[in-house]
């Protein structure tokens, strides 16, 4: 039957991946750190930027939106509220601080993040940057939102071939529903 072939050929597969990271598994966690050494999301990297230039925006940067963020940049966030005692110009000090507070991987991405911080929002006044800043909370939410739809797609079309009715059906209630949260952006 098919569902017979189907398990040999999954137990074919699960051996031939447990031979590979038998293997590669000294490799796996240099890897990671190579992907994660690479540049901050764009929609991350300018909040970063906007918080470095102007920190009395990490009043607007409440829970939800955190729980939007990678791993990495809401390290960073963190790393950055525990700095800010109170609002306060953004300066150098403060940015090194930061730079030598966080992870050597992304040493060299945040300080790109702190130099573009300096000549992009330069001139910007409050309310302008306030305005960017929630623009970009905006972007954030809606990738967010975006990746989750995705994932549903995925988990819908498995539904779908498993032929597994009720798991289909909350599965495209869901779905409806994030799709609803989209349509405000």
């Amino acid at each position: 039957t098919k569902e017979e072939v189907l398990k040999k050929a999954m137990a074919g597969i699960k051996k031939i991946v447990n031979k590979i990271s038998d293997h590669q598994s000294d490799n796996i966690e240099t890897a990671q750190n190579v992907k994660r050494s690479n540049k901050f999301n764009p929609i991350e990297a300018n909040i970063l930027s906007l918080l470095l230039y102007q920190p009395s925006l990490i009043d607007q940067l409440n829970q939800e939106y955190q729980n939007y963020l990678s791993a990495d940049t809401a390290s960073i966030v963190s790393c950055f509220a525990s700095l800010l005692k109170e609002p306060v110009e953004a300066d150098a000090s403060l940015a090194s601080r930061l730079i030598s507070s966080t992870d050597q991987l992304l040493t060299m991405p945040l300080e790109f993040v702190y130099l573009k911080s300096q000549q992009i929002w330069q001139g910007f006044d409050k309310a302008d940057l306030e305005k960017e800043f929630q623009g970009c909370l905006g972007q954030l939410k809606k990738q967010y939102i975006i990746s989750k739809l995705e994932n549903l797609a995925y988990d819908i079309a498995a539904a779908e071939q498993q032929n597994n009715k009720k798991r289909l059906s909350s599965l495209i209630g869901e779905f409806t529903q994030i799709s609803k949260e989209l349509s405000g952006y």
